[in-house]
């Protein structure tokens, strides 16, 4: 019996195109709030930092910089500019907001989430599209398809691109070649880690061409210059931009042996990202049950190959980060819509439709109630929003300023000032505030909470932040 059948009493409730609706509404709560959550708002500055460079005509879409390189030019290596440069067209329009990027993840990533139904319900198994989608839908994507980060817009660009990959394949139509190989670069530029959503088309061609003697050329071509343009960024231009800047930000990784040693150093973070953080413990029990039923019972089912391939492709992927996947949940985003494809083939084996309905909600529940506490901003952090004001009051436009919160940008970025981002115990070293002066660094602005006292001029202070003229600059 269908999934869906229980609900044919509300036919709407069974239309995924509802939930996508209700699902975009209440993800719309705060989203005009600056990125001060309590997780990942470092992230989302730099991409807004890269935005307003843009938008205040610093650099140009080849050459993003940031603003916590010192006195260097903040030139660095970054994944495509696609997201930024969608918020600076914003601001453009409505001059700048901190929030626009939000909005933009949120409305592509909601379409990701209709095309990923249908590349189920359409290619794959009808069945499991339903349960797969709302899964996703208050999987770790949920509070990530509203941050202004660029993690689960690449993912959406290319669950798209996949689904058009798939539909060229049966119907043969320029469009959908195009869509495929545009949208496939857009994807994985914007987010190198995004190409093992794109994975299942290598399952589908090699299909055809061994089962069915058709050898796809312009799939083939299309799926090389996707893979082009990526090298070309990847391994040319970010290099390259980080020479011209002569300062790195975002790392690659380390690769194979160090990352494996990395992930097991940290073991428990590794495996909670993948077995809690993803799509929470019912979901991850769901996807288990759903492969060792597809490994056991349903061999020949369309959905193993293309599971096994995208496990694998992960693993890869963690090997690579190594240290960065186990600190950071988001890394486990490309392998969630796998997972959500698993629980929702289990969910669909249950024959009582209204036990596939209360499981369904179980794990719902459970993503949502995990997910809910990163829609609030603490008290305390409502501050930053008025550090520009601040600055404004005491530190020329121009000036270079220290800041004293660690490898995290966000008071450089609501300062909206250049300079240095460094962990209190550093500067707090002899001669260190003095070398950064020599550079041209002419402020500190530290924080209260790390109670530290210098013997240097104070310009101001408020409750939350003291402001110093550093020697030499007097």
């Amino acid at each position: 019996m269908p999934f869906t059948n229980n609900l044919m009493r509300f036919r709407y409730l069974s239309d995924i195109r509802f939930w996508l609706i209700v699902f975009f509404c209440f993800r719309l709560y705060g989203i005009s709030d600056a990125p001060l959550e309590i997780s990942h708002n470092w992230r989302q500055v730099t991409v807004n930092m890269i935005s307003r460079n843009y938008y205040e005509e610093n650099t140009t879409f080849l050459y993003p910089m940031m603003d916590n390189a010192g006195e260097k030019s903040g030139i660095t290596g970054t994944e495509f500019p696609l997201l930024n440069y969608l918020i600076f067209i914003f601001a453009k329009l409505f001059g700048w907001q901190h929030w626009y990027g939000r909005l933009i993840n949120l409305i592509v990533s909601s379409i990701g989430i209709w095309y990923f139904y249908r590349w189920i319900k359409e290619f794959l198994d009808s069945k499991s599209a339903f349960p797969a989608a709302m899964i996703l839908i208050t999987s770790l994507w949920f509070a990530f398809s509203r941050k202004i980060m660029p993690d689960t817009f690449s993912l959406s660009l290319t669950i798209i691109a996949l689904f058009y990959g798939y539909k060229y394949v049966y119907e043969e139509k320029s469009i959908d070649l195009i869509l495929y190989m545009v949208l496939g670069s857009l994807g994985i530029l914007c987010k190198l880690p995004a190409i093992i959503a794109l994975s299942p088309v290598f399952i589908l061609f090699i299909k055809k061409w061994i089962f069915e003697k058709r050898f796809s050329i312009p799939l083939f071509l299309s799926s090389a210059c996707i893979l082009a343009l990526c090298g070309i960024w990847y391994i040319y231009w970010f290099n390259h931009l980080i020479s011209i800047g002569n300062w790195q930000f975002y790392m690659m990784g380390p690769g194979f042996p160090a990352g494996l040693f990395e992930l097991g150093i940290d073991f428990y973070e590794t495996f909670d990202n993948i077995f809690f953080e993803s799509i929470k413990f019912s979901g991850f029990t769901a996807f288990i049950i759903g492969l060792i039923m597809l490994l056991k019972v349903k061999r020949n089912n369309p959905l193993l190959p293309i599971l096994l391939l995208w496990l694998f492709m992960f693993f890869l992927f963690m090997i690579q980060a190594g240290y960065g996947y186990a600190t950071h949940d988001y890394y486990t985003l490309p392998l969630v819509p796998a997972l959500a494809l698993g629980a929702g083939y289990a969910l669909s084996l249950i024959k009582k439709s209204h036990w596939q309905y209360v499981v369904l909600c179980i794990i719902m529940t459970e993503g949502l109630l995990n997910v809910l506490h990163d829609f609030k901003i603490k008290e305390e952090h409502q501050f930053y929003i008025s550090l520009s004001n601040f600055a404004d009051e005491h530190v020329p436009k121009s000036s270079l300023v220290v800041c004293d919160e660690g490898m995290n940008p966000r008071m450089l970025y609501y300062l909206h000032r250049k300079g240095w981002s460094l962990d209190p115990a550093f500067i707090q070293r002899k001669g260190v505030l003095d070398s950064l002066s020599l550079k041209g660094a002419e402020y500190y602005i530290s924080l209260n909470k790390n109670k530290i006292e210098y013997n240097i001029p104070l310009v101001a202070e408020t409750n939350d932040v003291k402001c110093y003229k550093l020697k030499g600059n007097q």
